[in-house]
């Protein structure tokens, strides 16, 4: 009888890699399109608009940690990524892989501030 063989950590940190990044985007585009269709229907005048407006933005506050989850999903993705050596050594500044970390340092600039 033959026992199965042992996965390691070199043939797991690529699907975890891609499991963290897959994962990652899912949550920020989730909370992007959340944030899309929260404000619906849009009262920006009339008599209850100072209640609606901070309703809102309480909302929005509180759904906030969210993408910020994503992005360090994201993140941790990448640098299993570059830890196992799959990432490029030399990047432009606007490739394909950079684009995820430039992507990242927006929402988390947008998100802060």
């Amino acid at each position: 009888m033959s026992s199965p063989k042992a996965i390691n950590r070199r043939q797991l940190s690529p699907l975890v890699s891609l499991a963290l990044k897959t994962v990652g985007v899912v949550m920020i585009l989730a909370s992007l399109l959340d944030m899309i269709i929260l404000p619906m229907p849009y009262n920006f005048s009339g008599d209850g608009s100072t209640q609606w407006l901070l309703n809102f933005t309480t909302q929005v506050v509180d759904r906030g940690i969210i993408p910020m989850i994503g992005i360090a999903l994201l993140l941790a993705g990448s640098w299993i990524a570059s830890d196992l050596g799959n990432a490029p050594q030399k990047q432009k500044m606007f490739s394909r892989y950079s684009f995820g970390r430039w992507f990242c340092l927006v929402c988390w600039v947008c998100f802060i501030y």
